[in-house]
């Protein structure tokens, strides 16, 4: 679940609004996240299979999408995706 402020697509549920009340981040629904770590423009989390997924501010491709732009949902980092999961 994410709420609170939404610029750059950082709650992660498709689009850039504020959010004010706990809303289900739909595309990590069928994975278990283990851990996640949230800052003022992006998101991260790794899910139990190992696959690390980042999300919001892309400018810098900080996000590690090989891409320049906001993510605004949950997106998989394929150059770190687990083999064989």
């Amino acid at each position: 679940h994410s709420w609170g402020s939404g610029s750059w697509g950082k709650l992660g549920v498709s689009y850039d609004g504020n959010v004010s009340s706990p809303r289900i981040i739909s595309t990590l629904t069928s994975s278990s996240v283990q851990s996640m770590a949230c800052g003022a423009h992006h998101s991260a989390c790794i899910t139990v299979a190992g696959d690390v997924w980042t999300w919001g501010k892309g400018f810098r491709g900080q996000l590690g999408h090989k891409a320049v732009q906001e993510e605004y949902s949950p997106r998989v980092v394929s150059l770190l995706r687990r083999q064989g999961a």
